[in-house]
């Protein structure tokens, strides 16, 4: 199980640092993009269902995108954070940058699309904070803290 994990956490890692342009359109304004998203579905080579995304929730590496009106864009998992920009375009898509490379991003309703022309893949992102990142930090803490109780005992 911990080997599956650590498999989809780095498939999700290559797809969001391998992200390489494409070309989409939308009516989407800037401000639909604005905000945190959380991941629940990869499509295409890559693959990955809403089971193995329970199974990274499950161990706290939930896949998050946060979108700031300044032009900049975060993408966390597993305490580990990969920087980027993003830009609105004129046909009310977005580019987004990580690391160099682009990618595409459409709104529609509550589901932001990262599609990645290249390698056919798409990230799917709902729009709001995981609520499991909230509860995988109580956990950690209460972790830390039974350790800490049984070391001192």
């Amino acid at each position: 199980m911990l080997k599956k994990v650590k498999s989809l956490i780095a498939i999700a890692a290559v797809a969001g640092a391998a992200l390489l342009g494409g070309c989409s359109s939308g009516n989407s304004s800037a401000t639909d993009f604005v905000g945190d998203w959380t991941l629940v579905g990869i499509g295409g080579q890559q693959s990955v269902g809403a089971e193995e995304l329970a199974a990274l929730d499950e161990i706290g590496a939930t896949i998050t995108l946060a979108v700031h009106d300044d032009g900049t864009v975060e993408m966390q998992s597993a305490g580990q954070t990969l920087e980027g920009t993003w830009e609105a375009g004129k046909d009310g898509d977005a580019s987004f940058t990580f690391d160099g490379q682009s990618a595409t991003g459409t709104v529609e309703g509550t589901t932001l699309t990262l599609a990645v022309s290249d390698a056919g893949d798409t990230m799917t992102f709902e729009k709001g904070k995981a609520e499991t990142d909230q509860r995988s930090d109580v956990d950690e803490e209460d972790e830390v803290v039974n350790e800490d109780t049984q070391v001192e005992e």
